[in-house]
């Protein structure tokens, strides 16, 4: 399937962040994978060939409209939680059959 998610994740500490970039790498569907980081963060060795973008707060008005400006592709994943992301078998390829069928966005 032809790459067409821009996820955006925000950065943490320990393996759980490595853990939700390798799943989704794996996937296929992925063209980028953003790493939201606050000022006081460092980026671990094994993720310094993701992109990087610099934000105040998860949740501001700055960091969306960073977010906004930065997402390319067809949709976009914005995953808000700390905590190891766990898709299952094909979940994001049905996602995107069921946006691209119903017209919606996601």
């Amino acid at each position: 399937m032809e790459k067409v998610i821009d996820c955006f994740l925000p950065l943490t500490e320990g393996k759980e962040i490595k853990k939700t970039v390798e799943s989704l790498t794996e996937s296929g569907i992925i063209d980028k994978i953003y790493l939201l980081k606050s000022a006081q963060q460092t980026i671990p060795e094994e993720l310094k060939d993701f992109m990087v973008l610099n934000i105040d707060n998860l949740k501001s008005s700055a960091t969306m409209k960073t977010i906004a400006g930065h997402s390319q592709s067809s949709y976009t994943l914005l995953y808000m939680k700390e905590q190891y992301l766990a898709m299952g078998l094909y979940a994001l390829e049905r996602m995107v059959k069921i946006a691209e069928d119903s017209s919606a966005g996601m």
